[in-house]
């Protein structure tokens, strides 16, 4: 036999006995962010520390949201209270202000970019940033679509007892317009009393509406407790956000024309959706 031949069935030999020890080529190469992965997680989502903890109280009107998930490569939404979700997208951060005295709720989704979602994680926040005494408007956010009427009321909290309310609010007269002006006479009238009230006519063309209200002839004439002593009608006029103040001209005073001290002068944001 030549050497030739003797070289090429050696050759077979190896080839054949020594397939059993050759890695196999696996069916499927498994990616991690696929559900049929043994391994596989799906997506969860964390909130960072500088997030209010759960049921906790703040006391400003201010607040910031952060968050991560469980794989560097996904998408979020989110949403406060009841307002409408945002688009899935790689935002981590989320600021609101003007929120009201109340409870919050905080809620987020995750989502990888396969389309598998995270279960709806939520964290509740309470928040007390009127410091009484207070003059306040409410709500301190307004959502509104374009050309649409809305109404913000008057809020007074006042620990003293307190006859009237000299009352400046600033607005953006060209973005909107006060169409009409309801006092609560329920409340002032509350000791038998009767409720004057004076404004000024070109608050529209000014943008500076002053509310002047008081009692009379009640006994005593001084009335109590926290509430709602006016709201205000505005129909949107133009333009995307704009804001209302209370300015520090505003003043609450007793039945003796003393003024009362306010702590807090808090107005609102109108935004259009």
């Amino acid at each position: 036999m030549r050497l030739t031949h003797i070289c090429y069935l050696i050759l077979i030999y190896v080839i054949i006995f020594s397939c059993d020890s050759l890695p196999e080529r696996p069916d499927h190469i498994f990616n991690p962010l696929d559900p049929a992965n043994p391994s596989y997680k799906g997506p969860v989502v964390y909130f960072d520390d500088v997030c209010p903890g759960d049921q906790e109280t703040i006391t400003t009107d201010q607040v910031t949201f952060k968050w991560y998930g469980n794989n560097d490569d996904m998408l979020f939404r989110y949403r406060l209270d009841a307002e409408l979700w945002n688009e899935f997208s790689e935002v981590t951060e989320a600021f609101y202000e003007f929120l009201d005295d109340t409870l919050h709720h905080f809620y987020i989704q995750g989502q990888f970019k396969t389309g598998d979602t995270s279960k709806t994680v939520i964290r509740s926040f309470f928040v007390d940033a009127i410091m009484a005494p207070a003059l306040y408007l409410s709500p301190k956010m307004v959502r509104i679509r374009n050309a649409e009427q809305f109404e913000i009321d008057v809020l007074v909290d006042v620990e003293d007892s307190f006859a009237g309310v000299n009352l400046y609010i600033e607005f953006d007269f060209a973005s909107i317009r006060v169409t009409q002006i309801a006092f609560n006479n329920i409340f002032f009238e509350q000791n038998g009393g009767r409720l004057i009230w004076l404004t000024n006519n070109d608050y529209n063309e000014s943008g500076l509406l002053n509310l002047n209200c008081a009692v009379v002839e009640g006994d005593p004439k001084d009335v109590t407790g926290s509430s709602r002593i006016a709201r205000i009608y505005f129909q949107h006029i133009s333009g995307t956000s704009s804001e209302i103040n209370i300015t520090d001209a505003s003043q609450v005073r007793n039945s003796e024309n003393i003024n009362l001290e306010v702590n807090s002068l808090l107005g609102a944001r109108v935004t259009v959706q």
